[in-house]
């Protein structure tokens, strides 16, 4: 373990600390960094937060849907679930909409994000933030079914595996 500022290490200090998990890390980042700007520069005016926190909230949930189906298929093909995980990353990464603005790209280019709900709740996070910008092409009740729909999926292929699947599998591997 690296040692602390103070010469110590973490376990001294912690000894039944554990590694914040990814979720965790965006909750203390969006709680810590705008108030921090906003005491070190200029005020930081959000239109709607409610508002904000429900799209960083749908957010979530679509990945906690998407990773349900993820998950339930892995005990099936780990090896190419593994490769699927990271291709889906990647191209939610990519397609998620954070670096362009859906009021700004043509109907073609607009379709190959459309896909995404990632891309409708930041669309719609930036209309809650800012008050001149105005969400016309996303809606965030896709993101709502999109999620419910791979959850219910990922319930069921989870029940439907946990049935079918053997302990076995794993030792061969």
């Amino acid at each position: 373990m690296a040692p602390c500022a103070v010469g110590k290490s973490l376990e001294m200090i912690a000894p039944t600390a554990r590694r914040p998990t990814p979720g965790q890390e965006n909750i203390v980042s969006v709680t810590t960094a705008p108030p921090s700007r906003n005491a070190a520069w200029s005020p930081i005016t959000i239109d709607e937060p409610i508002g904000m926190l429900g799209m960083f909230l749908l957010s979530w949930f679509s990945g906690v849907g998407i990773g349900m189906v993820f998950l339930s298929a892995k005990p099936w093909q780990p090896e190419l679930m593994g490769i699927l995980v990271m291709i889906y990353q990647r191209a939610n990464m990519i397609a998620s909409g954070k670096m362009v603005l859906a009021n700004n790209l043509p109907a073609k280019r607009r379709d190959l994000f459309d896909w995404n709900p990632l891309f409708h709740t930041i669309d719609q996070a930036r209309g809650f933030v800012f008050l001149n910008y105005t969400p016309r092409f996303t809606d965030y009740h896709y993101a709502i079914y999109y999620s419910m729909v791979c959850i219910v999926i990922g319930l069921m292929a989870e029940f439907f595996t946990r049935q079918h699947a053997s302990a076995s599998w794993n030792k061969r591997r």
